[in-house]
C-alpha cells in the first residue's frame, strides 16, 4: 500500500475511534441520567433531589464538554498529534483516541502536578518546558479558559510566540506550539525591545497610542504604557510631537500623516494585527552592544536542542552576534549533530576540544574565541524565554557600573530556582529565593546588586573578562568558578546585578546531576574550600549562614548582598 493509502487508512481508523468513544460516552451518559432518574422517585419533592438534579446536570454538561472536545481535536489536529490538555487531573478529559495527549501542569516525571502555576512567570517557564519536550499543542477546554485572563502575561506569551491552531467557543482554544522561527512573532518582541530601548534612553517609560491600528496592542503588551485615541476619530487631539509612539494600520496615506505629526520619536505601521514596519522620527535609540553566547556541552545534545531552538526564537532577526557552542571533546555522534546544527544556524559556530577539558576550560576557550563585546555564559540545559538576551545587554547600558550581569533561574514546574546569590562567612552560599512557588514576587522583580550570579546565565564585557583572567582554573572542572569570578569582578571595583528581566528555565543537574558524592558534582565540597580560602578577608564581612529560610530570611540577605527589597 502507498504512503498516501496507509494515511488515508490510519485517518479512517482514527475517525471510528473517535466515533466510537463518543458512542460509548453518550451510552453511559444516558445510563446514568435513569439511574439518577430513578433514584429521584424516591424523594422527588426533597431538598436533596434538588441538589442532585444540579450535580445531575453539571455531570451531564462536563460529559458533554468531554464528548465535544474529543470531536472538536479529531478534526482540528493531525493524527497522532502530541497536546497537552489544561485540567484539573480529570484522566478521561486526556481519552484522545488517535492524540498523544497529557496533562497540562504535569509533573516533572509525568501525569497531573497537582497544582496550578502561582503567576505569569512560573506558568510560562512551565509551558516552555513542556513545548521542549515535543509537545506540539496546547488545549484549553472552554472550562479553563480561566486561564488565559487570570494570567495575563501567559496569553501575551502565548499571542507573541504561537498561533491559535483552532477554537470553536463552547468548547475550547488550541494553541500550535511548534517551535517558532525567528521573525513569526508579528514583531511583538521587536516592539517591546524597543519600548524597552527608549525607556533606558529616555529614563522613563515612553507612552505607545495605539490608533485603530487593529494589532490590539494594549493586550499584547501588558504591563506596557499604551492607550487609545477617541473611537472613528480622523484626527488625533494632541500637540505635535508629544506622543513618544503612535501605531496606525498601514495604507491610510492621511492618516499616517496625521499619526507622524503627533509621533515624537516613532511611528508604528500594523498590518493584519502584525507591525510591518518601523518608522523613526528622531533616529533610532542607541543600539546594545554586540554578544558573543557561549555554550560549553559535552554529549549533552539532547538538552541542547531545545536550547538552540529557543535561541532561534528569541534572538530576533537583528541580533549582532554569535552563539560558540564548545564541544567538549564529545562522542562522533555528538560532533556530528552539532555540524548539522551550524549549518542550520548561521549565527552558530561550533569549538571542537580535542579532549574533555571540562566546564571551565570550555568556557574559557569560547570567551577567547568570542569576538562579541559582551560574552554571555549560557548552559545548554536552559531554555531561553523571549527578551532574556536584551534584558542583560541594556543592564549594561542602564548600569554603567556593572562588571557582571545574571538573570532569573526558573525551574520546569514554575518554581523559582535563583534571583541572585548570596555567599556565606563560611563559603556557602544560596540562591534569593530558591524554591518559591512564586518567581513574579515583588523580591524579585527588581534590578539590585548581589554577591554572585549563577554561570548558568552571566553576561560579562569580553575585555574585562580577559583582564580578569577569566575563569581560575584552579577550580577545574567545575563549581565556584562563576562566584569566584564575581568576587573578583568587585575586588575591581565593578558591580554584579540581577536583571529579572532575563528569564531562562533551567534544568538544574541535567549537565553535572545533584549528587555531591558523585560525578562532576563532588568537586562542589573541595572548591568551596579553595574559594574559602582565597577569599577569607572578603568573607570575614559576610554574613553567616541562616538556620532556616523565609521570606523575612530573604529580604535581609537580599539586603545584605547590596540589593534594595
Amino acid at each position: 500500500m502507498s504512503e498516501a493509502g496507509w494515511k488515508e487508512l490510519l485517518g479512517e481508523l482514527r475517525r471510528v475511534s473517535a466515533e466510537t468513544a463518543r458512542s460509548q460516552d453518550e451510552m453511559w451518559s444516558a445510563i446514568d441520567e435513569i439511574r439518577e432518574l430513578l433514584r429521584g422517585q424516591i424523594d422527588d419533592e426533597s431538598d436533596a433531589h434538588s441538589t442532585r438534579a444540579r450535580a445531575r446536570e453539571q455531570r451531564s454538561e462536563y460529559r458533554r464538554l468531554r464528548r465535544e472536545l474529543r470531536r472538536f481535536l479529531a478534526e482540528a489536529l493531525p493524527a497522532d498529534a502530541h497536546v497537552a490538555v489544561v485540567s484539573k487531573g480529570d484522566d478521561e478529559l486526556i481519552h484522545l483516541p488517535g492524540l498523544n495527549a497529557e496533562h497540562f501542569p504535569r509533573a516533572l516525571t509525568g501525569g497531573y502536578a497537582g497544582y496550578y502555576p502561582q503567576d505569569g512567570t512560573a506558568a510560562i517557564a512551565h509551558i516552555e518546558w513542556v513545548r521542549s519536550t515535543g509537545v506540539e499543542f496546547l488545549v484549553f477546554p472552554n472550562t479553563s479558559e480561566w486561564w488565559l485572563e487570570a494570567y495575563p502575561k501567559l496569553r501575551s506569551h502565548l499571542e507573541r510566540t504561537c498561533r491559535v491552531a483552532d477554537e470553536e467557543p463552547e468548547v475550547g482554544v488550541v494553541y500550535d506550539l511548534r517551535a517558532p522561527a525567528r521573525g513569526n512573532s508579528n514583531g511583538w518582541q521587536q516592539v517591546a525591545d524597543l519600548l524597552d530601548a527608549w525607556e533606558d534612553h529616555l529614563g522613563f517609560a515612553p507612552a505607545l497610542l495605539d490608533w485603530e491600528s487593529g494589532a490590539d496592542l494594549g493586550n499584547r503588551l501588558p504591563g506596557r504604557s499604551v492607550f487609545t485615541a477617541p473611537p472613528k476619530s480622523k484626527t488625533l487631539p494632541y500637540v505635535d510631537r508629544t506622543v513618544e509612539l503612535v501605531a496606525v494600520k498601514e495604507g491610510n496615506a492621511a492618516r499616517e500623516a496625521e499619526a507622524r505629526r503627533v509621533a515624537q520619536l516613532t511611528l508604528l505601521r500594523c498590518v493584519n494585527g502584525a507591525v510591518r514596519s518601523i518608522e523613526h522620527q528622531a533616529g533610532a535609540p542607541p543600539a546594545l552592544p554586540s554578544t558573543s553566547i557561549v555554550i560549553p556541552t559535552y554529549n549533552g545534545i539532547r538538552q541542547l536542542l531545545p536550547c538552540i531552538r529557543a535561541l532561534d526564537a528569541t534572538l530576533g532577526d537583528h541580533f549582532d552576534g554569535e552563539v560558540l557552542v564548545v564541544d567538549d571533546g564529545g562522542a562522533l555522534e555528538t560532533e556530528h549533530a552539532l555540524l548539522d546544527l551550524e549549518r542550520r544556524y548561521p549565527w552558530l559556530r561550533v569549538i571542537r576540544n580535542a579532549r574533555n577539558l571540562g566546564f571551565i576550560a570550555s568556557c574559557n576557550r569560547g570567551a577567547e574565541a568570542a569576538t562579541g563585546e559582551v560574552v554571555i555564559f549560557l548552559n545548554d540545559d536552559t531554555i531561553p524565554l523571549p527578551g532574556w538576551h536584551q534584558a542583560l545587554l541594556r543592564t549594561f547600558r542602564t548600569h554603567p557600573d556593572a562588571g557582571a550581569v545574571g538573570g532569573r533561574l526558573v525551574y520546569p514546574d514554575g518554581r523559582l530556582q535563583e534571583a541572585g546569590g548570596v555567599i556565606f562567612r563560611d563559603g556557602s552560599g544560596a540562591n534569593l529565593g530558591r524554591d518559591d512557588f512564586e518567581p513574579d514576587a515583588p523580591l524579585y522583580t527588581h534590578v539590585r546588586p548581589v554577591h554572585y550570579c549563577s554561570g548558568a546565565l552571566l553576561a560579562t564585557p569580553r575585555e574585562l573578562f580577559r583582564s580578569l583572567g577569566g575563569f581560575d582554573e584552579v577550580y577545574r572542572p567545575a563549581y565556584y568558578e562563576d562566584t569566584d569570578y564575581c568576587f573578583s569582578v568587585r575586588a575591581a571595583g565593578r558591580a554584579v546585578y540581577y536583571q529579572p528581566e532575563s528569564v531562562v528555565v533551567h534544568l538544574e543537574g541535567a549537565t553535572s546531576g545533584t549528587d555531591l558524592k558523585s560525578g562532576v558534582k563532588r568537586h562542589q565540597v573541595r572548591n568551596r574550600q579553595t574559594f574559602r580560602t582565597k577569599w577569607r578577608k572578603t568573607l570575614a564581612t559576610h554574613p553567616e549562614p541562616p538556620s532556616r529560610y523565609s521570606g523575612l530570611v530573604w529580604q535581609h540577605l537580599a539586603w545584605n548582598a547590596g540589593g534594595t527589597p
